[in-house]
């Protein structure tokens, strides 16, 4: 009976890679103290949740309490929503998940659009969104600008833009216009939905689940050497731990109505990656590919292949982003050495299965 009267707090997307953090998270520092409820878009499909109970542990993973919901599906998130408090939503639709981009860009939009509606009628307290670097930094829409530094003050236009980054800023769109309305049209009792947005660059570490999509994609394929050359450019990055100890952080700040946070810790190229990857799995059986190829052939491929389309723009490029934001206001600490979350996520990767495990074959 104590636990029902718990406030309840909704983490969408569970199952993937930040939302399991996300949630393991979630239930460690809450500590009992509110009722954590998990959205997936099946219960059905056991095998995607037995990772999580194996990472959660039995008693961990017994305090979530799972429910059915779908961004294209409005009923299933009302039902979601449903009673709860806090909203922390990290689902969202990614690329290589078998939609087309304007599937993927209409499930962000109108999935954030029913979530706000559920969590008006429910009385939500605060809305923690995913939201990504993507709506800050765009194409790169400031590489003219050698040294400058992207931070939370920046916008990225939506002309040009397509797939995946044309979906984050239609999402935060639908927040801004949101919290327009809301201001201009107060609620005659006083209540007033509080809305932040967390903005990761590319997370690295390691992986709670046994899916290959964004960046562990990216990381397995340079692993088990599955591209023919590493393209030249760097991103921010961040460790998928510290992401999701960020939404804590935003979820526990008071009066943080309409503010961004991007989540980083430092910028690295995809060659450094590599150059580490090798350094430690080579010896352990690994041909990790490390040969850089240039920007005439990606041009040229960029015709065919909507992946190499998306980071053009980046070639030759090492984008930087503050975390200077998060540091000073949620009290953030970047302590992780990104050396050490790359080879993280190299063992995860194989230890989940999802690249062959050679070591048992090598001589180390």
């Amino acid at each position: 009976m104590e636990s029902l009267n718990k406030e309840i707090i909704l983490i969408t997307g569970i199952t993937g890679y930040l939302g399991s953090w996300v949630a393991k998270t979630f239930v460690e520092k809450t500590n009992h103290t509110h009722r954590i409820r998990a959205s997936t878009r099946s219960l059905q499909k056991i095998e995607k949740l037995m990772p999580l109970k194996a990472a959660f542990g039995n008693e961990e993973f017994e305090m979530i309490e799972f429910v059915e919901a779908d961004l294209s599906d409005k009923q299933s998130l009302f039902n979601a929503v449903q009673g709860v408090s806090y909203i922390i939503h990290v689902a969202s639709p990614l690329p290589g998940q078998g939609i087309s981009d304007r599937e993927m860009i209409s499930q962000a939009q109108e999935g954030m659009k029913f979530l706000l509606d559920a969590a008006v009628q429910n009385k939500v307290k605060k809305i923690v969104v995913t939201s990504s670097l993507a709506t800050i930094q765009g194409n790169h829409f400031r590489k003219s600008e050698r040294n400058h530094v992207y931070d939370e003050n920046d916008f990225a236009p939506i002309a040009g833009v397509e797939g995946y980054i044309k979906s984050k800023i239609v999402q935060e769109h639908e927040l801004i216009n949101f919290l327009k309305h809301q201001c201009q049209n107060p609620d005659p009792s006083g209540y007033q939905l509080e809305i932040c947005t967390i903005h990761p660059t590319f997370i690295l570490g390691p992986s709670l689940i046994k899916e290959r999509h964004s960046s562990i994609e990216a990381i397995c394929r340079i692993l088990n050497n599955e591209i023919p050359a590493i393209p030249k450019f760097g991103s921010p990055a961040v460790d998928v731990r510290d992401v999701a100890l960020l939404h804590y952080l935003a979820f526990e700040k008071q009066n943080i109505q309409g503010e961004r946070f991007l989540a980083t810790q430092e910028t690295i190229s995809l060659l450094d990656i590599a150059n580490i990857l090798k350094e430690e799995f080579q010896p352990q059986g690994y041909k990790v590919q490390t040969k850089l190829i240039g920007y005439c052939p990606l041009k040229l491929a960029s015709y065919f292949n909507r992946e190499v389309k998306s980071i053009l723009p980046f070639i030759n490029e090492n984008s930087q982003a503050s975390n200077i934001k998060s540091i000073e206001v949620l009290g953030m600490k970047y302590t992780r050495e990104m050396k050490q979350i790359v080879i993280d996520m190299g063992y995860s990767i194989i230890e989940k299965g999802l690249i062959p495990d050679k070591r048992k074959n090598s001589k180390k």
